[in-house]
């Protein structure tokens, strides 16, 4: 699968910022995962991470959002680790999805996802992932769009 070229990850919203570490956080989390090792809460830095931003409640409907888009994918997700500075031709995609939720735009949010998904399992994954934006904006996350190509332009100008 192609890279595309670095991008200004810094110039995602924080709440976009939050959503691409946590898909990229869970499937570390879930590639390690081994039903015979015990593990706490507390062993988890997905968890850990919800927990600090206090999003605790938001966890379950951001973990069933992804275990929902792990089982319903025609292709596997190309889902870079955490500290990556590219954004994969995938991560594109699912912020793209958590865009089309954050702005209420249910239709096109399910048609998108069924471009990755089965149709039945874009539209749980969708449902789920307008629940977790909701949890995000109750607990006042920065949901505002990633700023404007011009504002991008203007700050790379003052490095």
């Amino acid at each position: 699968m192609p890279t595309p070229p670095p991008c200004d990850l810094c110039l995602l919203s924080l709440g976009e910022r939050f959503f691409l570490w946590a898909m990229r956080q869970w499937c570390v989390e879930i590639r390690a995962w081994r039903p015979e090792q015990p593990r706490t809460p507390y062993d988890s830095l997905l968890w850990r991470g919800f927990d600090v931003a206090g999003l605790g409640d938001a966890l379950p409907e951001f973990a069933m959002f992804m275990d929902t888009v792990l089982h319903g994918v025609h292709t596997p997700l190309g889902i870079h680790p955490p500290p990556c500075p590219r954004l994969g031709t995938d991560e594109a995609r699912m912020l793209t999805a958590f865009g089309l939720a954050r702005c209420g735009y249910g239709l096109p949010l399910h048609r998108h996802l069924a471009t990755m998904l089965a149709p039945t399992a874009a539209r749980v994954a969708g449902g789920h992932l307008e629940a977790f934006v909701e949890q995000l904006r109750d607990a006042q996350i920065d949901l505002a769009p990633a700023r404007d190509i011009a504002e991008r332009d203007r700050l790379r100008s003052l490095q």
